[in-house]
């Protein structure tokens, strides 16, 4: 067990100083497993410090409240930081649970990564900024 907790379960990369994360669980119902992506996420914001975070939610297809508590939680963090917060790819019951609580306008929403991405940087990547885990 204590194996699997150190085991990412996001998978988080930069590119052009933007962080692109990518939960990789199908569900974010297991309080443990939700604890665990909000913490990295976290611990990735704090380290590096980016301008935007695009959380990719292209494996996530059933949400629990908790995880919902936890998208503001990291919502309020990248705020807090400065930085910008951007969701792409929800499946049509993670998007109706945003609309039905009432808290889409509270995120920028975006149908895939690449539209996600567009708009967020204009200078030309160095070896610095190269997509990594």
């Amino acid at each position: 067990m204590a194996e699997a907790a150190r085991e990412p379960v996001i998978r988080a990369r930069m590119f052009h100083r933007v962080v692109i994360a990518t939960p990789q669980a199908h569900a974010l119902r297991d309080r443990e497993l939700i604890h665990r992506v909000l913490q990295q996420l976290v611990s990735y914001l704090d380290t590096k410090k980016p301008p935007a975070l695009i959380l990719d939610l292209e494996h996530i297809d059933i949400v629990s409240s908790e995880a919902i508590s936890a998208l503001l939680k990291i919502r309020d963090h990248a705020i807090g930081q400065g930085c910008q917060l951007r969701l792409c790819n929800l499946h049509p019951p993670v998007r109706e649970v945003l609309k039905i609580t009432a808290l889409t306008p509270l995120f920028d929403i975006y149908q895939d990564l690449s539209a996600a991405y567009r708009g967020l940087v204009t200078e030309t990547p160095d070896a610095g900024d190269m997509p990594r885990q």
